[in-house]
């Protein structure tokens, strides 16, 4: 069954992190916000289906601008922008068009289809304070995310990351939310990553006390962070062989588990290999982080909150598999070995892995 189950998650392909996303630029000017929005292709059309007049699942300059009206009454609908006596600001869409592709191979979304909108909010008075709800494609994209960074002349850059559970955000001048949804964000960045979460499931199945297991995923994070912090905040450059680094982000989680095969009667510690391979899977989201979620004001203590978010998440995940694990495991003759995983999960698990693995490495090398 879980075996199974790891199949299944390998029917999800090469998405790590969450399918529906969007980032918001919010410039409050006295009296107009200036926002500048990126989204993707697909959440538009599955909203708006009639906007793709050729019906060829792309949206072309030419069929943007014939959507205008369809667009702004859209977002005047989802993405609500009000005053804190709660005066509604209305929308005045001024452009949109394609994006251009990432030139970042180290972006995960380099690959997807995108539209930059541009809109101005304006309100009757001068705006001293936002409240922003948004639901944007949330009706055919439930877990819809989006990225809020808010600037205004004196004040500190506030960062938002609105989600379902989320969904109202407060902003006040000479208030300053600094970087603390990233705390949300990197936690939530390893219950989607589900290489991450493959990598440390083969981890597990090798493991054979918590103790261990604990130091094996702080190494893991520590050498995430490193990299991760290296490249967003422009000290390290791998863009030369940066489309290597999700095919061997698959190729770690294989050789993990195939080595649990290799030495299945032996009792070894996966510091060094947490370590090696956390360096290349801390690249793995670093482009994105980089380009679309940091002001230069902020990144230093929000990638600090991200990398404790996401060891956080992995404490949390590690938790809840070793619990489960102990309580099932059941000591039989042919299970000498003191790990947390029976021998036939561990057998079962790491090759399921093993397939798991070498699908995303050829998927992805594709």
């Amino acid at each position: 069954m879980i075996a199974a189950g790891l199949f299944a998650l390998a029917a999800i392909g090469g998405t790590i992190h969450p399918n529906s996303l969007s980032s918001s630029y919010l410039r409050v000017d006295e009296q107009v916000v200036h926002h500048q929005l990126r989204c993707q292709v697909l959440s538009v059309l599955e909203v708006l289906p009639d906007l793709d007049r050729d019906g060829d699942q792309v949206l072309s300059a030419s069929e943007l601008r014939l959507g205008k009206f369809a667009l702004e009454s859209y977002f005047n609908e989802h993405y609500v922008l009000q005053t804190p006596d709660g005066a509604r600001l209305t929308a005045s869409l001024l452009h949109a068009a394609p994006a251009k592709s990432s030139n970042d191979p180290l972006d995960p979304f380099r690959l997807m289809d995108w539209i930059d909108i541009g809109v101005d909010w304006h309100s009757a008075t001068k705006i001293d304070g936002l409240d922003i709800r948004v639901t944007t494609f949330r009706e055919t994209s439930p877990d819809h995310i989006d990225l809020c960074t808010i600037e205004a002349p004196d004040q500190p850059t506030a960062v938002f990351v609105l989600d379902p559970d989320f969904e109202l955000a407060q902003w006040r001048q000479q208030e300053h939310t600094g970087s603390l949804p990233f705390l949300t964000l990197g936690f939530w960045h390893i219950l989607f990553g589900w290489d991450h979460l493959a990598f440390l499931g083969a981890l597990l199945l090798a493991t054979r006390s918590l103790k261990s297991l604990l130091w094996v995923v702080t190494a893991f994070t520590v050498a995430h962070s490193i990299t991760l912090g290296l490249v967003v905040l422009d000290v390290l450059r791998v863009a030369a062989f940066a489309h290597y680094i999700e095919p061997l982000i698959a190729l770690s989680i294989a050789f993990v588990a195939a080595d649990n095969l290799l030495h299945l009667n032996q009792v070894r510690t996966r510091t060094v290999e947490s370590l090696l391979f956390g360096l290349v899977h801390g690249l793995g989201f670093a482009g994105f982080l980089q380009e679309s979620l940091l002001s230069s004001s902020s990144r230093v203590p929000a990638l600090a909150l991200f990398n404790l978010g996401v060891e956080i998440g992995q404490l949390a995940v590690v938790a809840v598999a070793a619990t489960a694990l102990t309580l099932i495991k059941r000591p039989t003759a042919t299970d000498e070995q003191p790990c947390i995983a029976p021998r036939r999960l561990r057998i079962a698990g790491s090759a399921a892995l093993i397939a798991m693995g070498l699908y995303w490495f050829f998927d992805r090398v594709n």
